[in-house]
């Protein structure tokens, strides 16, 4: 009978601003009986371990994304009127910040007059 890990019940734990290493692990939250059914059968058929197989599986889909991620990130740098790579270094960096209506609509004000200033 094939040994089953006991490590999924541990709650999510990354800090993006924290110095990040390839020893460094993260922890998900636990998942679902179907899903944890699902992982247990897929790292079976690959002969890997949970962790493994979950490392696999999030990289792949994690690449998947790439073209939605690109745009998230291009429409948050479009919204702070910084570049996309401006956007991209922030968030790695932890100096991105989450943007609420008001100071989005205060930073679209003072642009609107920059431009209109310029037209004059």
């Amino acid at each position: 009978m094939a040994k089953k890990e006991q490590n999924v019940d541990v709650p999510f734990a990354l800090e993006v601003k924290e110095s990040r290493m390839a020893s460094e692990r993260f922890y998900i939250s636990k998942l679902g009986e179907p899903y944890t059914d699902m992982l247990i059968v897929e790292a079976w058929l690959k002969g890997r371990t949970l962790a493994n197989e979950g490392n696999q599986l999030l990289c792949a889909k994690l690449m998947q994304r790439k073209e939605y991620r690109d745009q998230l990130v291009a429409e948050a740098a479009r919204k702070r009127g910084i570049p996309f790579e401006q956007m991209w270094d922030d968030i790695l960096t932890g100096k991105a910040e989450p943007m609420s209506p008001d100071e989005y609509t205060k930073l679209k004000g003072a642009k609107s007059e920059a431009e209109s200033e310029i037209d004059e």
